[in-house]
């Protein structure tokens, strides 16, 4: 399963990158001025979700792979590095 927050992550960033009135957005939800919900405004959704196709199929199919088993063991359901469960 693909992290969806890497992916918005990277979705909003690119939005905001490009849009500096999104990226006034991005600060205020950061700084807690706004909600997060400020980001389901339909203009910026509607942005964000098209970007997230673009940064997805940016990233080769293994390479997605490796990065969501780089955060997680999947196989233990742990954190890498972290002390085997008893």
């Amino acid at each position: 399963m693909e992290s969806w927050l890497l992916t918005f992550g990277a979705a909003l960033s690119k939005v905001a990158a490009e849009d500096p009135a999104v990226h006034n957005i991005v600060v205020e939800v950061q700084r807690l001025w706004k909600p997060g919900s400020a980001y389901e405004a339909p203009e910026i959704a509607d942005r964000i979700m098209a970007a997230t196709a673009t940064v997805r199929s940016a990233i080769p199919l293994d390479e997605r792979h490796q990065l969501e088993h780089r955060f997680y063991d999947t196989d233990r359901m742990q954190l890498p590095g972290a002390p085997p469960a008893q």
